[in-house]
């Protein structure tokens, strides 16, 4: 894959919560057309704060924030973009060119749960969840009532049992696993995660910059946030430590708002 491969969509038609969001957006358009990066980005963040669900708007963004190399920005866009659409194909894209790069920061730490996260669980949206769930009760239970009436008759003609049915119960297996699934994407939606987007910050014992550091995260490390306290955030680098950096140095993509 190639950045010109990433660069697809940039003048799709989507929704805006403001109509002059959606001016600010097409001049950003524009001023990437034109090379003036700096400019894309600034007006792209704009089209962001007054529509921060867009998903268009996040990828753009995260794609002016690539030009300009800050790794960390973009990675912070495209991770919240596929949070909100799991199947935005150039953000999808994106996060698998800049993973073959070897730019993704803390993308595949945190042992095996977090890579099932990244690798299954995010790329799997509620409908998809559901509806696969509604098939596969729909005709367990199908073949389940069917399986049981068959019993029941043989029972009452006193004639052999059918034979057990082995694909409904195995279609019975795989409801259970959807709705396991749908119980873990519950849980991983509402939890807040966050991207650094400092060049690096130091992880604090305590919401103080004169506490002492216990290590350097650098940026495009996505951590999970505990809690906030004033201008500080508690959080947690996946199957790390836990401390406190300073808020501004986060950008929110997942999980309620703590502050």
């Amino acid at each position: 894959m190639s950045l010109c491969l990433i660069g697809m969509g940039l003048g799709g038609a989507f929704a805006f919560a403001e109509e002059s969001a959606q001016q600010v957006y097409q001049q950003g358009i524009r001023a990437f057309q034109e090379n003036q990066f700096d400019k894309a980005r600034d007006l792209f963040w704009q089209a962001y704060e007054s529509s921060p669900d867009n998903v268009e708007v996040l990828y753009n963004l995260g794609l002016s924030e690539l030009k300009l190399e800050h790794i960390g920005r973009t990675l912070a866009a495209w991770r919240k973009a596929v949070h909100i659409d799991p199947y935005h194909s150039a953000t999808v894209s994106g996060l698998q060119f800049l993973r073959e790069q070897g730019k993704t920061g803390s993308f595949d730490a945190g042992g095996p749960l977090s890579r099932f996260r990244s690798e299954i669980l995010s790329r799997l949206s509620f409908d998809v969840l559901f509806a696969l769930t509604a098939i596969f009760l729909g005709l367990t239970g199908f073949l389940l009532i069917k399986y049981w009436g068959r019993r029941r008759t043989a029972v009452l003609a006193e004639a052999p049992s059918p034979p057990f049915p082995t694909l409904g119960f195995l279609l019975a297996i795989f409801f259970v696993l959807f709705v396991g699934l749908i119980g873990l994407k519950t849980y991983d939606f509402y939890v807040t995660r966050a991207t650094v987007v400092a060049d690096s910050v130091a992880l604090r014992t305590y919401p103080s910059a004169d506490s002492n550091a216990l290590f350097d995260l650098s940026s495009g490390y996505e951590v999970i946030v505990r809690h906030a306290q004033g201008d500080w955030a508690q959080v947690t680098y996946p199957g790390g430590m836990t401390g406190w950096v300073p808020r501004d140095t986060l950008f929110l993509t997942s999980g309620r708002n703590p502050w």
